[in-house]
């Protein structure tokens, strides 16, 4: 008998890609979340304004409305400053420009169990300690303190998550001295 995840709440898959919305929700299922797909911009717009998702898996290139609206409203409304959002985007321009307001940035195509640990870990860390933000949705500057080592990232590329490169350690002084030249012999 399989153990049944407990209700974590509600998780929105704004997608209008049939395939990737089923990935999504799916992943988001095992999680224990009761997954909800929405195929258009307008349609999210309404949705976000009369409920309080924990997660949203955001698609940029929606009809009607684009997910950049769709991000900008739900970072500006207060309801919604515990909610995380995942940009699922198959344009890694656009995800460039966007990725300082996204809490995770996936490049399509992704995979049910990428998508199901990404969110696992990003939803183990609470969002206001990992990306505070002011009234208008803009990153807070960060305070000067002792700098955490690089989180990791997604390498666009092979689709996996990659921990930052970490120098080398140094030995000083390991250099081999050169000999002294020979000293020239008279006759």
């Amino acid at each position: 008998m399989s153990e049944v995840p407990e209700d974590k709440g509600l998780a929105l898959v704004i997608e209008d890609d049939f395939d990737a919305s089923v990935i999504f929700a799916k992943a988001l299922e095992v999680l224990g979340f009761k997954p909800e797909v929405i195929s258009t911009g307008s349609e999210a717009q309404e949705r976000l304004k009369t409920s309080i998702p924990k997660i949203v898996i955001l698609d940029l290139h929606l009809p009607e409305v684009v997910g950049t609206d769709l991000l900008r409203q739900i970072r500006q409304d207060e309801r919604l400053k515990e909610t995380r959002v995942i940009v699922a985007s198959a344009d890694p321009r656009m995800a460039d420009l966007i990725h300082d307001d996204a809490d995770l940035v996936l490049l399509k195509p992704t995979t049910f169990s990428q998508v199901r640990d990404l969110a696992e870990r990003l939803l183990s860390r609470s969002r206001t300690k990992s990306k505070p933000r002011t009234q208008e949705g803009t990153p807070t500057p960060p305070t000067p303190s002792v700098t955490p080592p690089a989180p990791a990232a997604l390498d666009s590329a092979s689709e996996k998550a990659t921990a930052p490169a970490t120098p080398a350690p140094t030995e000083p002084d390991t250099l081999p001295v050169p000999a002294e030249p020979p000293t020239p012999s008279t006759p």
